[in-house]
Protein backbone atom coordinates (compact mmCIF):
# COMPACT_ATOMS: atom_id res chain seq x y z
CA UNK A 1 0.00 0.00 0.00
CA UNK A 2 1.26 3.26 -0.71
CA UNK A 3 1.30 5.66 1.78
CA UNK A 4 0.23 9.20 1.10
CA UNK A 5 2.36 12.33 0.46
CA UNK A 6 2.38 14.37 3.93
CA UNK A 7 0.24 18.10 3.30
CA UNK A 8 1.82 21.16 4.75
CA UNK A 9 -0.95 22.18 7.52
CA UNK A 10 -0.71 25.60 9.32
CA UNK A 11 0.90 25.53 12.50
CA UNK A 12 -2.29 26.23 14.24
CA UNK A 13 -4.13 23.15 12.58
CA UNK A 14 -3.37 19.56 13.51
CA UNK A 15 -4.52 16.09 12.34
CA UNK A 16 -4.96 13.25 14.39
CA UNK A 17 -6.15 9.79 12.86
CA UNK A 18 -7.73 8.07 15.57
CA UNK A 19 -8.59 5.05 13.77
CA UNK A 20 -8.37 3.45 9.98
CA UNK A 21 -10.84 3.31 7.45
CA UNK A 22 -11.42 -0.47 8.78
CA UNK A 23 -11.86 0.27 11.74
CA UNK A 24 -14.53 2.39 11.32
CA UNK A 25 -15.84 0.37 8.88
CA UNK A 26 -16.28 -2.76 11.12
CA UNK A 27 -17.60 -0.33 14.20
CA UNK A 28 -20.54 0.53 11.80
CA UNK A 29 -21.32 -2.84 10.67
CA UNK A 30 -20.97 -3.95 14.89
CA UNK A 31 -23.20 -1.11 15.75
CA UNK A 32 -25.78 -2.06 12.42
CA UNK A 33 -26.42 -5.70 14.05
CA UNK A 34 -27.45 -4.66 17.41
CA UNK A 35 -29.92 -2.88 15.73
CA UNK A 36 -31.14 -5.78 13.72
CA UNK A 37 -29.60 -5.31 10.07
CA UNK A 38 -28.28 -8.38 8.45
CA UNK A 39 -24.95 -6.12 6.83
CA UNK A 40 -22.66 -7.15 4.20
CA UNK A 41 -19.32 -5.57 4.07
CA UNK A 42 -18.24 -5.89 0.19
CA UNK A 43 -14.45 -4.33 0.67
CA UNK A 44 -12.67 -1.68 1.97
CA UNK A 45 -10.69 -1.29 -0.64
CA UNK A 46 -13.10 0.18 -3.43
CA UNK A 47 -10.98 2.02 -6.14
CA UNK A 48 -11.57 3.61 -9.65
CA UNK A 49 -13.97 5.57 -11.84
CA UNK A 50 -17.31 6.39 -10.44
CA UNK A 51 -19.13 5.08 -12.58
CA UNK A 52 -17.16 1.99 -13.49
CA UNK A 53 -17.13 1.20 -9.77
CA UNK A 54 -21.29 1.93 -9.32
CA UNK A 55 -21.70 -0.36 -12.27
CA UNK A 56 -19.93 -3.10 -10.44
CA UNK A 57 -21.45 -2.48 -7.11
CA UNK A 58 -24.78 -2.56 -8.89
CA UNK A 59 -24.53 -5.73 -10.91
CA UNK A 60 -23.65 -7.65 -6.77
CA UNK A 61 -26.64 -6.11 -5.40
CA UNK A 62 -28.63 -7.43 -8.32
CA UNK A 63 -27.11 -10.93 -7.93
CA UNK A 64 -28.29 -10.63 -4.14
CA UNK A 65 -31.47 -9.22 -4.52
CA UNK A 66 -32.85 -11.56 -8.02
CA UNK A 67 -30.65 -14.32 -7.33
CA UNK A 68 -32.82 -15.89 -4.36
CA UNK A 69 -31.75 -19.59 -5.23
CA UNK A 70 -28.65 -18.37 -2.88
CA UNK A 71 -28.91 -19.97 0.38
CA UNK A 72 -25.53 -19.02 1.94
CA UNK A 73 -26.26 -15.78 1.41
CA UNK A 74 -29.32 -13.64 3.16
CA UNK A 75 -30.34 -10.08 1.33
CA UNK A 76 -29.41 -7.68 3.51
CA UNK A 77 -32.02 -5.32 5.14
Amino acid sequence: MEEETPKNISKRHFVEITASNKTCVNAGINKAKTMGFNTILLTTYLEGEAKEVAHALSSIVKEIKYCKGNKKLKQPS
